[in-house]
């Protein structure tokens, strides 16, 4: 070890990984805008959905481009359940939205096998 405690062989990729487990969603800032930052924080880092999130920013702007505002919520339902939407905020027509996420779910979210782990992904008219 160092002076301060530190493995000499704690490298670049131990320091990022920890960075990320301080705040899970510095990484995810540039894709997504997040409401209730720690609420959401904690449910990402209790769940392990940083990685899925980052995997899905690609495949997100296939389906619904990437000018599309991307905006994760933390959302309770009447059972007291939480789950965390990553909702894309759409200006167009409901019918090509509904394309687009029916787009993005068979090329992409339904082969991760992660249905039940509380992520949700849709879209919202505006």
């Amino acid at each position: 070890t160092t002076r301060r405690g530190i493995p000499r062989d704690y490298g670049k990729e131990e320091i990022a990984e920890d960075l990320a487990y301080a705040d899970p969603l510095s990484d995810l800032d540039a894709a997504y805008a997040i409401e209730d930052r720690p609420a959401v924080a904690s449910f990402i880092r209790q769940n392990g959905l940083r990685e899925v999130l980052l995997q899905a920013r690609e495949p997100l702007d296939v389906a619904f481009g990437r000018e599309s505002r991307k905006v994760l919520r933390l959302v309770c339902d009447g059972d007291g359940t939480e789950s965390l939407f990553c909702l894309v905020m759409w200006h167009g027509e409901m019918g090509q939205a509904r394309h687009a996420l029916q787009s993005f779910d068979s090329d992409w979210w339904l082969g991760q096998g992660l249905a039940a782990t509380g992520l949700n992904f849709d879209f919202e008219l505006i």
